[in-house]
C-alpha cells in the first residue's frame, strides 16, 4: 500500500510540473505552431497560374488569426490587389478574407508591393454518429463526445474501453468525462491525456485500458489537433481528396509514461473529419485492406451531411460480415459562420 501511495505522490508532482510548463508556455506563445500545409506554395502557384507574379508569400498564425503576407512587383495595367490576390487566397484558406494593402508602388513610389490578407469569420461545426454494439451485446463499449469550449475550440472524441458491455462503457464513460474537464479547464491536449493515463492506472487495480481519439478545432483559424493513444486512423475529406491520419502509442492506463501521437492539420468550410473505432476498420479488413476500403468509400460517399455520411459508413460496415466488436462513427462537418 505505501509503495502505491508513493508511486501516486510521483505521478501527481509529475503532472503539477508539466502544468507549470503549460502555463509557463502559454505566457511565452509558444504554442502557436505553423501549418502542416503549404499555404504558402498553394497560394504562390495559383497566383502563377492566374499571371500574378509574387517574390515572396509567407504565413503567420497570431491571436487566432491566420495572416498571409505578399511582396511582389508593382502592378503594371491592373491592380491585383482589388480582385485577382484576394479571389485566390480566399480559394486556397476557403475563407472569408480582408486584404490590407500595406504599401503600392502606384502610390508611394517604392518598388514593391506589399499586402497582409487575414482571415475573417469564424467556423461551425456540425455533428453526425451512428453506432451498434457487438453482436449479443445490448450495450456499445465505445463512448464520444462532442463540444464547445471557451476561446473558439471544438472537440471530437471517441473512446474505446477494453472489452465489450457494460465494464467496457463504464470505462469509456469516466476517462472521456476525466479528458473532457482538463480540455475544458484549458489544458493542452497532450497534457490531457497523460494526466487522464496516470488517473486511469492510479484508480483501475483491474488493469482496465480504453483508445482514445481527440480532435480539437480551432475555429477561428480552422487549426485542427488530433491526438490518438491507441486509436486507428482518421480521416479528413477536402474537396477532391482525403487526408489519413495516423496514430501511435499504447491506450491509456497500461504504462505510467504515454506519449501520444500529435498530428496538426487545417479544415475549411466544406470539409469533415471522419473518426471511427478499431471496429469498423476491422469491419472492413476481412478480405482486403480496410483502412484503404474505407479511405475509397468516403470519398466516392456524396454527401454534405454529417449524420448521412456516418450511418452510410456504419451500414457499409455492417454488411461486411457479422458484427464482431462495438462500432462508432463520429463525422463533423466545416462549415463557416455567416
Amino acid at each position: 500500500m505505501e509503495k502505491m501511495i508513493r508511486a501516486n505522490q510521483e505521478l501527481i508532482q509529475s503532472h503539477f510540473t508539466k502544468t507549470a510548463d503549460m502555463v509557463r508556455a502559454l505566457a511565452e506563445g509558444v504554442w502557436e505552431e505553423e501549418f502542416e500545409r503549404n499555404l504558402d506554395g498553394e497560394l504562390t502557384e495559383m497566383l502563377s497560374n492566374m499571371g500574378v507574379s509574387v517574390e515572396r508569400v509567407y504565413t503567420d498564425y497570431n491571436n487566432h488569426r491566420l495572416y498571409v503576407n505578399i511582396i511582389k512587383p508593382p502592378c503594371i495595367n491592373n491592380k491585383h490587389c482589388d480582385m485577382l490576390i484576394p479571389l485566390a487566397a480566399s480559394d486556397v484558406l476557403g475563407r472569408k478574407i480582408s486584404t490590407k494593402v500595406i504599401d503600392c508602388p502606384i502610390k508611394s513610389g517604392s518598388s514593391k508591393c506589399r499586402l497582409k490578407i487575414s482571415t475573417q469569420g469564424t467556423l461551425e461545426v456540425s455533428v453526425g454518429i451512428a453506432g451498434v454494439a457487438k453482436e449479443g451485446q445490448n450495450v456499445s463499449g465505445d463512448g464520444f463526445s462532442f463540444m464547445e469550449f471557451k476561446g473558439s475550440r471544438y472537440m471530437l472524441a471517441l473512446c474505446d474501453g477494453m472489452g465489450v458491455g457494460k465494464n467496457a462503457a463504464s470505462h469509456s464513460e469516466k476517462t472521456l468525462t476525466l479528458l473532457e474537464r482538463l480540455l475544458e479547464a484549458g489544458y493542452s491536449q497532450e497534457t490531457a491525456l497523460k494526466v487522464t493515463n496516470s488517473a486511469m492506472i492510479a484508480a483501475n487495480a483491474d488493469e482496465g485500458f480504453s483508445t482514445i481519439d481527440v480532435a480539437l478545432i480551432d475555429m477561428d483559424s480552422g487549426k485542427i489537433k488530433f491526438i490518438k493513444a491507441g486509436a486507428p486512423v482518421s480521416f479528413i475529406k477536402h474537396r477532391n481528396r482525403i487526408e489519413v491520419i495516423r496514430g501511435g502509442s499504447l491506450p491509456v492506463g497500461i504504462m505510467d509514461e504515454i506519449v501520444p501521437k500529435l498530428t496538426e492539420r487545417t479544415v475549411r468550410t466544406g470539409d469533415m473529419v471522419i473518426m471511427v473505432t478499431d471496429g469498423v476498420i476491422d469491419a472492413f479488413s476481412e478480405t482486403q485492406n480496410g483502412e484503404e476500403i474505407l479511405k475509397k468509400f468516403i470519398l466516392e460517399t456524396k454527401t454534405t451531411n454529417p449524420q448521412e455520411m456516418a450511418e452510410k459508413i456504419l451500414r457499409k460496415a455492417k454488411e461486411q460480415n457479422s458484427i464482431k466488436d462495438d462500432m462508432t462513427v463520429l463525422v463533423g462537418s466545416i462549415w463557416e459562420k455567416r
